[in-house]
């Protein structure tokens, strides 16, 4: 038998790796979660260093869905260019 291919794969496992996966253009859709609290450089960074110089640099995704999840919001976003000026 054939082996079949992946085609969707979901992965946590902090920032470290996150980063890794953004850099090496392997993440085509993100989960984010957005909490009512301010926590500062004190919290725990959801992707780390992408060695960016220049937001231009910064990957670009489209906001897919936003929906509240009881006190936070999720918000779904796709690969993809953000508009000129965002």
């Amino acid at each position: 038998a054939q082996p079949r291919p992946v085609t969707s794969l979901m992965v946590e496992g902090g920032g470290g790796l996150a980063a890794a996966l953004v850099k090496a253009g392997r993440v085509d859709r993100l989960r984010l979660y957005v909490a009512p609290r301010v926590v500062g450089s004190d919290g725990i960074a959801a992707v780390g260093p992408l060695g960016l110089l220049a937001m231009a640099d910064a990957p670009g995704f489209e906001i897919d869905s936003v929906s509240r999840v009881g006190d936070d919001v999720r918000i779904d976003v796709i690969r993809g260019a953000t508009r000129a000026g965002a």
